[in-house]
Formats: C-alpha cells, sequence, structure tokens
C-alpha cells in the first residue's frame, strides 16, 4: 500500500487530498493532512515540485513556523492554547515580512467572522484561514480604542477610510496590542523629535555663519576671526575648502 511521502501514513480513499492534489510531478503522494499543513501554502503548487523540493520546502515552512511559535512563547502563550492549533497561526508565517518581530496575538471576530488578530512592530492584520482579510499600517490609524469587558473587549480602528471593530480579543492578550501601538508611536515621535533637532541646528549654524559673513563685510570682524569662527563649522567638513 502506497504512504504518504512526508510522514509515511499509509494512503487510503478517506485521507487522500480531493482531485489528485496531493500527487507531486513525479508521481508520489501525500496524505490530506500533510496537504492541508504544507500543500496550500506552496506555489505553484506540490504538483509541479518533486518530492526533493517538496521536502526542501516544507524544511524552510517548518523553519519559518518555528519563528511564529517562538514568538508566542515569548508573549507567553501557552502551548496548550487553541491558538497554537489554528490554521492562521500556521499560516501567519507566510505574510510575515523578513525582520518584522510578532508582538501580539489573540483570536478575534471581524466581520461577524472568527479568526486571529496580529500585531507586529508596525501593523495590525487579521486573517481568516490562510487569508488576510483586513491590514493596517500603524501610519494609517487614526486612533485605537479599546472596551474592556470581564473576559474579552473590543477594539475600533479608526482610520481615514472609517471605523473597523474588533471584537472578542481576550483580556489576558490586550495589553499585547497596546504595547506594540505605544511602542510605534514613541518610536514615530522620537524619530520626528530628532529630525526637527537636526533641522534646528543646521538652521542655527546658517544663521550664525550668516551673521559672521556680515560682521566681516561690515568691518567689524578681522579676517583672522573670522577664518576662526569659519573653522568651527567646516574645519571637519569635506567641503571646508570651499569659499564662503
Amino acid at each position: 500500500m502506497e504512504k504518504c511521502s512526508l510522514c509515511g501514513t499509509k494512503l487510503h480513499l478517506f485521507n487522500k487530498p480531493w482531485h489528485r492534489n496531493g500527487r507531486l510531478k513525479t508521481g508520489e503522494g501525500i496524505c490530506r493532512k500533510c496537504y492541508e499543513a504544507y500543500g496550500e501554502d506552496s506555489s505553484p503548487g506540490i504538483k509541479n515540485m518533486t518530492l526533493q523540493e517538496l521536502r526542501r520546502f516544507v524544511a524552510e515552512k517548518d523553519i519559518e513556523r518555528e519563528k511564529v511559535r517562538n514568538y508566542l512563547r515569548e508573549l507567553g502563550v501557552s502551548s496548550h492554547s487553541a491558538l497554537w492549533k489554528r490554521r492562521e497561526v500556521e499560516s501567519a508565517s507566510s505574510f510575515l515580512y523578513p525582520n518584522e518581530i510578532l508582538k501580539g496575538i489573540s483570536g478575534a471576530v471581524c466581520h461577524g467572522r472568527y479568526g486571529v488578530l496580529f500585531a507586529t512592530d508596525h501593523r495590525l492584520f487579521f486573517m481568516k484561514g490562510r487569508h488576510i482579510t483586513e491590514g493596517f499600517a500603524y501610519s494609517e490609524i487614526k486612533s485605537l480604542r479599546f472596551k474592556m469587558g470581564i473576559s474579552v473587549s473590543s477594539l475600533m480602528i479608526a482610520t481615514e477610510k472609517g471605523a473597523l471593530p474588533v471584537t472578542g480579543i481576550k483580556n489576558d492578550y490586550l495589553h499585547h496590542f497596546r504595547a506594540a501601538v505605544d511602542e510605534w508611536k514613541e518610536q514615530r515621535l522620537n524619530e520626528e523629535r530628532a529630525k526637527h533637532e537636526s533641522v534646528k541646528a543646521k538652521q542655527d549654524i546658517a544663521d550664525q555663519l550668516a551673521r559672521f559673513i556680515y560682521e566681516r563685510a561690515q568691518d567689524c570682524m578681522s579676517q583672522q576671526e573670522f577664518d576662526e569662527h569659519k573653522a568651527k563649522f567646516f574645519g571637519d567638513h569635506p567641503n571646508r575648502n570651499k569659499p564662503v
């Protein structure tokens, strides 16, 4: 009897994927469980893969999924939690950008459908099954309003396009979403502050230099004094030899 090329399970009528979806290019087959775990995420599809290519894809996918599981452990999500078995969690690794860090996760309801809400270091997205149905970069979000319940909470995401309610978020995980958004806002604020200070410093230098040039033109300052002041600004500058 034929066996699954990945897990070794004996294949029969009731554990094979429908419509020969579990058949590889080279003729080997996989069971429905392995197909649901890996085949639906593969591109262009396992029917166009050899067994070696499929095993390489599975190894890479397992590494990506382990990263998500490590994030869950860091967030304090128990391995016995129902989240670990959700299809959304298994597929999330396919949608995370390189170096993107998972900051929050919870089962939630959006548009009347139960799925999983994710927060990363720069966006929120909601998954139902293997697909992202809603996603927002933090820069697109105008405000977030949390409403605490006894055991679950709701979140109202306001953007320029309108407001999106997300309900059913477990209170135990709610602070992860707040922390992720607050951290992003603090980072953007620090960047804006640093940018403002940099522009102000350059403007101050330009104002002082303009004053020195004016005083030199009015013979209120000697050439030696002017050169000394100029050296403070351009002494280590690559354009220090250019005329002012």
